[in-house]
């Protein structure tokens, strides 16, 4: 099962009109991908887009969820000819809408053991435990500032970009590890 989870400072009644707000979006995700797919907006992000990746067989290989400040309210992104060959076979279920989507959530099954510790260190990161999960992440300190985490589950890993604070946008750090703990708390509940 996957979830996808907003940070803490989130109320539970916000998180309950987002799960009803993308509803059928986690449905047609989770059927397709063949696992369970909760969406729920990060504190001060939007969900501008949610899409599915296939591999050279045509089987659902990722979800990539993109969040980020709405422009111009909900309007969609026009995509041009060089984008839509390039995009061809991204199939949106969510959007694209306009905003800049800097905030990203991939999710894809996992087929063999993973070894985070060894991740980690390609990464460039570091491994740390948030409620009893191993975590790999690493703090990218050139503008724009990032943390990017690897949560591995029984059968699939989350791979997130979380813009950090700088130049007036982004989490603070401890908002980005509430995001994460989060999700591992959601997922592991459910």
């Amino acid at each position: 099962m996957l979830l996808v989870a907003g940070c803490s400072s989130t109320t539970d009644e916000e998180s309950a009109d987002a799960r009803e707000k993308y509803n059928d979006t986690e449905q047609e995700l989770s059927e397709k991908l063949g696992a369970g797919i909760r969406i729920l907006e990060p504190n001060g992000y939007s969900l501008l887009s949610a899409s599915l990746l296939p591999n050279e067989e045509g089987e659902y290989r990722e979800v990539g969820l993109g969040y980020g400040v709405m422009e111009d309210g909900k309007e969609a992104v026009e995509i041009s000819d060089k984008q839509s060959e390039k995009l061809s076979k991204t199939e949106y279920v969510y959007g694209p809408y306009k905003g800049n989507a800097n905030f990203r959530v991939a999710i894809q099954p996992i087929k063999d053991e993973f070894d985070i510790e060894s991740f980690a260190i390609e990464a460039g990161g570091e491994v740390t435990e948030i409620e009893g999960q191993n975590v790999a992440y690493a703090e990218i300190d050139t503008m724009p500032r990032q943390l990017r985490a690897f949560v591995p589950f029984n059968d699939v890993l989350y791979s997130l970009v979380i813009p950090l604070e700088g130049e007036g946008t982004g989490l603070s750090k401890e908002d980005a590890f509430d995001y994460i703990k989060k999700i591992v708390n959601e997922y592991k509940n459910n």
